[in-house]
């Protein structure tokens, strides 16, 4: 914004908490703050604030499932059951390697995709493994093959808590409810691991450090205790 700031037609509130969108006859009107308490009017609104506090402002205006919001007491304007829902983000899994070589470095340097099992080789890969590290853990140099779901088909959703715009959303990230993604996500543990056991990694490993067993309960055990997340959620607000 640097090179904007000064325009005259331009006003930066930063800190400011919007409560909500105001509307008038299911249009956008302006934006009601929460903090300070001020109600600004607009021709357009631009909503961009992520996907999780998007939809949770949103379902505030009153836009979002009727029944949830009524629930709630906040009256519905325009009722689109789809606010919050269809959550998404990818999920992964690291193998640890302790490793004879140095920490300093960077952390992410390499990253290679491909098909599964069952996805369609014309489309785009789904899985993808990415090298972490090294980073010093307890005094021990650990790297790791982390494998990950580029396309991911579980879904979650965002709700809300209260009306009140301090309180934050409830996010259920809904992370391998889809069971294909499971077993896609325990086949990328799967290659991970036989990379790691290939000369190059076994000639700087120190002592390594497998992530369980090779049956199929131990992996999935091993993913349900592991699984994170990209921090890239996307889908709860999907236009159109």
């Amino acid at each position: 914004l640097g090179p904007v700031r000064g325009l005259s037609n331009l006003t930066i509130r930063s800190g400011a908490l919007v409560d909500r969108v105001e509307l008038r006859s299911a249009r956008a009107v302006g934006v009601r703050l929460a903090s300070p308490e001020q109600t600004i009017g607009a021709d357009l609104v631009i909503l961009a604030a992520g996907a999780y506090a998007s939809p949770a402002l949103l379902m505030r205006s009153g836009i979002g499932p009727a029944a949830e919001l009524s629930a709630l007491g906040i009256p519905c304007q325009v009722d689109l059951p789809a606010v919050g829902r269809n959550l998404a983000d990818h999920p992964w899994a690291p193998v640890p390697l302790a490793v004879t070589v140095d920490t300093d470095g960077p952390g992410f340097q390499a990253v290679l995709t491909w098909h599964s099992a069952d996805a369609d080789t014309s489309g785009p890969p789904d899985l993808q493994i990415f090298a972490q590290g090294p980073f010093n853990n307890d005094g021990r140099s650990v790297a790791s093959l982390c494998a990950a779901l580029l396309k991911p088909h579980s879904r979650g959703r965002v709700t809300l808590r209260s009306p009140d715009p301090a309180a934050p959303p409830v996010i259920d990230l809904g992370l391998l409810t889809v069971e294909r993604d499971v077993q896609r996500l325990i086949e990328g543990l799967r290659h991970a691991r036989r990379l790691l056991a290939m000369p190059d990694f076994v000639a700087i490993a120190d002592n390594l450090a497998r992530s369980g067993a090779a049956g199929e309960q131990d992996l999935n055990d091993y993913v349900w205790a592991n699984v994170r997340t990209y921090h890239h959620p996307t889908g709860t607000c999907a236009m159109g």
